[in-house]
């Protein structure tokens, strides 16, 4: 093994190990099954999408394409507008009440060790790497300047 390989796994144990502990209480009011079936769903559209786009961009006349994102542009400017205000200001609230949430959990003691009992743990990291599977693709999807499935 290289010393770049022994570096690089001892660090990503390292960030592994240090990732907040989470319970089966935070991620059970907040994972949906229905919701997670429509994002795979939708993020196949979003490949077929991302295809044609493809076979678009490889086509020399680009014309009816301009058109599409000046129309575009000029239908939707004030609902994204308006719905970028909407997530930042829920984005907040919900931020807020986490974090009460956070410190009312502590507070209860027989909560608190079924919440750390290992079944329960073991269940809520699960729940929370689907959320972090779900966020990276949409991250990903945001980053690439694609329009997210959510």
């Amino acid at each position: 093994m290289t010393s770049h390989e022994i570096m690089r796994e001892k660090y990503l144990d390292v960030q592994l190990t240090t990732e907040p502990k989470t319970t089966i209480l935070d991620q059970i009011h907040s994972y949906n099954y229905n919701e997670n079936n429509y994002l795979v769903k939708q993020l196949i559209e979003e490949l077929k999408h991302q295809k044609n786009l493809n076979a678009m961009l490889k086509m020399e006349n680009n014309k009816k394409e301009i058109e599409t994102i000046e129309n575009f542009v000029s239908n939707h400017e004030n609902d994204v507008i308006e719905q970028l205000n909407n997530l930042e200001n829920i984005s907040k609230q919900l931020k807020n009440v986490c974090e009460e949430n956070s410190k009312l959990e502590n507070e209860k003691e027989e909560l608190h060790e079924l919440l750390y009992s290992d079944k329960y743990v073991e269940l809520a990291n699960s729940m929370r790497k689907i959320k972090k599977v779900k966020n990276d693709i949409l991250y990903f999807l945001e980053k690439q300047g694609i329009h997210s499935p959510l």
